[in-house]
């Protein structure tokens, strides 16, 4: 019985010593009596028969009363060795003569994910100063992510948003607040909008709303899960575009009803607008005063 314990017992401090990360035992009294190789390099133990602590006593006190309390401790925390300071996911549990502990080093996770973090804090600051509507969902199609100009958009409350509705409930939130354009069939409507889920395409929608609002919308499914939705308020560039073509047109037809005549050149010396007393004053072709010809071609003709 002794030699097989013993096997196993050099069987396993083998297999800890391979690891990659420090391991380590303690016994009763709350000192370690055994660690493997990787802890004793961080620490430059070597081959001293009394070992040095990787955590502060604090540390050390939080996970033996939690550990006391469940049976085992698993958090995240740092400590400084080899002189750096490093980040590690640490396990330790009790163990009937004493207790026992590995910590994987996470610190290119933890930067990572810092960095992550950081840059994704970044773009939420710039997608809140746009005044274009941006709302993220992820996999699950819940909201995680709207800027200033989306809450403003549809005047929705920051607590309805911020418990992370997904993309049905915020659209049947939209059908009852009368936001939306009614459809002769809703349901079949609302599965159209949440297909963009199951798409690798983005897709292009165009949402004219009760209170006149004409919105450009873009469904862009993401490598990963989730979709960003884009809101585009066009209605003010339609009300201009229409008031501008009304205004053309209204002049258009005084002009053509002038008897003196009038062309106009664009910077590009190239022609804008001519009505028909200009060609027959100078006996020009149609081909020549047509929205695009050039004013050297007409001074060449006149010549």
């Amino acid at each position: 019985e002794f030699d097989e314990l013993n096997a196993a017992y050099l069987t396993l401090s083998a297999l800890f010593d391979a690891f990659p990360m420090p391991a380590w035992k303690r016994g009763l009294d709350g000192t370690i009596n055994w660690a493997n190789k990787v802890y004793k390099k961080l620490l430059d133990a070597g081959s001293t028969v009394e070992l040095s602590e990787l955590f502060g006593t604090q540390t050390r006190e939080a996970i033996e009363k939690q550990r006391n309390g469940q049976g085992i401790f698993s958090d995240t925390l740092s400590a400084v060795a080899g002189g750096d300071r490093h980040v590690f996911q640490v396990t330790d549990v009790s163990v009937p003569s004493g207790s026992a502990g590995i910590a994987v080093d996470v610190s290119e996770q933890e930067i990572v994910r810092e960095e992550y973090e950081r840059t994704l804090q970044s773009h939420a600051d710039t997608l809140d100063q746009l005044t274009t509507a941006v709302a993220m969902f992820d996999a699950t199609q819940q909201l995680r992510f709207y800027n200033n100009a989306f809450q403003s958009l549809w005047g929705l409350e920051a607590a309805f948003l911020d418990s992370a509705p997904d993309t049905g409930s915020v659209l049947d939130r939209l059908r009852s607040d009368g936001k939306l354009p009614e459809q002769p069939e809703w349901r079949r409507w609302r599965e159209s909008m949440l297909a963009t889920y199951h798409s690798r395409d983005a897709a292009e929608h165009w949402w004219y709303l009760p209170d006149g609002k004409t919105l450009r919308v873009l469904a862009n499914p993401q490598p990963k899960g989730g979709a960003i939705w884009v809101f585009e308020n066009l209605t003010e560039k339609f009300d201009l575009e229409s008031r501008f073509n009304t205004m053309v047109k209204i002049q258009g037809e005084t002009l053509d009803h002038l008897a003196e005549g009038v062309v106009v050149f664009g910077s590009d010396g190239k022609v804008r607008l001519a009505n028909p007393s200009f060609s027959a004053l100078w006996a020009l072709p149609d081909d020549l005063v047509k929205e695009g010809g050039h004013i050297t071609a007409i001074q060449s003709f006149c010549e």
